[in-house]
């Protein structure tokens, strides 16, 4: 029983840090703009690992947009 509660917490924080991350890449401008798709990518086809290094490294990265100018330049 408890081995099902620690695997179950672990994949509910695995994913509240992927949504934390894609989130907030989203809400970033990255120069050149193609490193908001290369974090996209690599948050979301290198599970565990992609979110760690984004939110360790990428977060520095990006800037936030000025106000009243909407997010992404994808």
């Amino acid at each position: 029983m408890t081995f099902y509660i620690v695997v179950i917490s672990l994949g509910i924080t695995f994913l509240l840090m992927s949504w934390v991350a894609i989130v907030d890449i989203y809400r970033k401008d990255f120069e050149p703009p193609s490193l908001k798709l290369i974090w996209v990518g690599f948050v979301a086809f290198v599970p565990f690992f992609g979110c760690l290094a984004y939110l360790a490294i990428g977060r520095r990265q990006g800037v936030k947009p000025l106000p009243g100018k909407p997010p992404g330049n994808f």
